[in-house]
């Protein structure tokens, strides 16, 4: 049993390096090891998506009320 054509760590280089394995043979595509993205990205992220939904509920929010009181006032313009 072979192993699997992939992306493994490179046996001649440091362990911050990846080599492509063809399924018989090392080839001479190599690459870094993919780094995570820092903790603070994530949180900026989520920090930014719960704002824009905050303000998209406040804003359907504003425009259900505004709705409301102009239907109880007959409307724009009707008397």
């Amino acid at each position: 049993m072979s192993t699997p054509p992939g992306w493994y760590p490179d046996p001649k280089a440091e362990q911050s390096m990846l080599r492509w394995w063809d399924g018989q043979r090392w080839t001479a595509h190599a690459r870094a090891v993919p780094t995570a993205q820092p903790r603070w990205f994530w949180r900026f992220v989520m920090a930014f998506l719960a704002a824009v939904s905050l303000i998209g509920v406040s804003v359907v929010l504003a425009l259900i009320v505004l709705s409301a009181l102009l239907s109880n006032f007959g409307g724009l313009g009707n008397k």
